[in-house]
């Protein structure tokens, strides 16, 4: 959209999976949930444009995938990332970005949270830290927020070595209020 949302233009292919198969990676409870199957599967619980240029835009998928185009959304390329679903991305510059493996009750026992970093561009990546994150947002290479999976609440966390290590930012959000949106600064 270019005007508020008042009209849209698509500017990507079908991101779903073209096979409605089960993806590994979901667990018995999840995989069972069949309401509503069609021809195509999958969720995108993450989307993350760059910060510096309209072009470039990062998805992260529930069948361990991240997506990214560099024309805009024409041409996608995806990389494997992890075994679980990628609830957030984070992105920093061309090259740096950051995704999170969140565990639900519905998937597998194999199924671990995770923090992976990409400082290639999303060709590949490591794991950082053995931590899950609903929401991410980094601000620079360093610096970054996240909301916490363990626990009910979730926790607002804060980093100040790119990932490697978390603590409890000094202000917590509301205890009432629900906390399934996006962090952002």
């Amino acid at each position: 959209t270019d005007d508020g949302g008042l009209h849209w233009r698509r500017i990507s292919p079908d991101l779903s999976r073209k096979n409605p198969g089960v993806p590994p990676n979901l667990g018995p409870v999840t995989a069972a949930d069949n309401i509503d199957v069609g021809p195509r599967r999958g969720v995108i619980y993450s989307i993350a444009p760059s910060p510096f240029t309209d072009r470039v835009i990062w998805v992260g998928t529930d069948d361990g995938l991240v997506w990214r185009t560099d024309d805009g959304g024409a041409h996608w390329t995806t990389s494997s990332v992890a075994p679980g679903p990628l609830r957030s991305v984070a992105v920093v510059g061309s090259a740096l970005a950051w995704t999170s493996v969140v565990c639900g009750s519905g998937d597998p026992s194999t199924c671990r949270p995770e923090l992976l970093q990409s400082q290639d561009g999303g060709v590949t990546w490591q794991t950082i830290a053995d931590r899950g994150f609903v929401a991410l947002d980094f601000v620079d290479a360093t610096h970054g927020w996240g909301l916490e999976t363990a626990g009910v609440p979730h926790t607002l966390e804060t980093t100040t070595d790119a990932g490697r290590t978390w603590s409890a930012a000094p202000t917590q959000p509301c205890r009432t209020a629900p906390l399934f949106g996006a962090v952002g600064v």
